[in-house]
């Protein structure tokens, strides 16, 4: 009832003509919604778990960047839990705080976009399910990422890039490519050489050892299941915005984004990375002035085809050890409610 309520809200939300109002009640709604959710989510136990692994480092804050303790956490949630600590709260209110983080961005996402309504759209069916309430932790990354790109010439697109390369370590491989992909007309080959060299060099010199420790796929996550969809909305993908989006260097991304499907299909950890890509492409082309009047109707297309297969997804989910679960939503408000009285 209350995934229902989310929708509508947001439907009703819609109509409202004065953009500064419209971007506060959006960002407000999505904020409620996700930032005080309890238990709900898969990666919402694990997540916890790590903050509560962080928050007992604190008393020693440095002992956070020694060893196996530098992965374990990102810098980002290293800060979050050492506010945890000292303003004494329970670690549960961790997703309060990203989803606050999260809003912000959103925000002034939509402040700079020429089609916000679009962009809002979008936000809601291919972001919120996906990463704001599941890949808590990659979901904050892709959404800083998008804001960086976005507000390249603003002191708010560097505060959104610091926010991206200290959120999540796995994504770092695509997070920096990607800052540097947005700026890619600007400084051209130049900018693109720095790119291969920095991911050549990164993979060269990172722990592996201690990253796979941290990042491990568990052997029957090697299957090709679900693997129809996923394609279809890649080719989906690529040739919309390849006709649809006036920037040339998407070809480019989205060649990417093909090659990394195909990839995953062999080696399941490169699928996050294609999620990651393909997500970031669909928020970020909507940011853009369309070249063709059905290009925001296209785009609305495919982000809703997103939606449903999330949806099927959640429909189909197993409960398993340290997963949140989907059904019912819960609320921190009400679970606080309910311990007062």
């Amino acid at each position: 009832m209350e995934y229902i309520l989310f929708y509508i809200s947001n439907l009703f939300v819609l109509f409202i003509k004065n953009k500064k109002f419209f971007i506060l009640c959006f960002v407000f709604i999505w904020f409620l919604f996700v930032g005080f959710r309890f238990e709900n989510g898969v990666d919402w136990f694990s997540t916890l778990l790590m903050i509560e692994r962080s928050v007992q480092l604190t008393e020693n804050f440095s002992n956070n960047f020694v060893g196996y303790n530098l992965l374990d956490s990102e810098i980002f949630y290293k800060f979050v839990t050492w506010g945890i600590y000292y303003l004494n709260i329970t670690p549960s209110l961790y997703v309060v705080a990203i989803a606050m983080v999260e809003a912000v961005l959103m925000g002034l996402i939509l402040k700079v976009s020429p089609n916000y309504k679009v962009v809002a759209i979008i936000l809601v069916q291919s972001f919120t399910l996906h990463y704001g309430f599941n890949a808590i932790r990659q979901g904050l990354a892709l959404i800083a990422v998008v804001a960086s790109a976005t507000l390249l010439d603003r002191r708010s697109g560097r505060w959104a890039q610091l926010i991206a390369v200290t959120s999540h370590w796995a994504s770092l491989a695509l997070i920096l490519p990607f800052l540097l992909f947005a700026n890619l007309n600007k400084y051209k080959k130049t900018l693109f050489c720095t790119v291969v060299i920095t991911s050549i060099i990164s993979y060269i010199f990172l722990p592996l050892d201690l990253i796979a420790l941290r990042f491990g796929d568990a052997p029957e996550q090697y299957n090709l299941s679900g693997f129809g969809f996923k394609f279809f909305y890649t080719l989906s993908l690529i040739t919309i915005t390849l006709y649809l989006i006036k920037p040339k260097f998407y070809k480019l991304q989205f060649y990417s984004i093909a090659a990394l499907f195909f990839i995953s299909m062999y080696y399941n950890p490169a699928m996050r990375y294609y999620w990651f890509a393909l997500y970031f492409s669909v928020i970020y082309s909507s940011t853009f002035p369309l070249n063709h009047k059905v290009g925001k109707a296209a785009l609305l297309l495919l982000s809703t085809s997103i939606a449903i297969f999330e949806w099927q997804e959640i429909f189909r989910f197993r409960s398993c050890d340290n997963c949140g679960e989907w059904f019912p939503y819960k609320s921190i408000l009400s679970v606080l409610f309910e311990q007062l009285f």
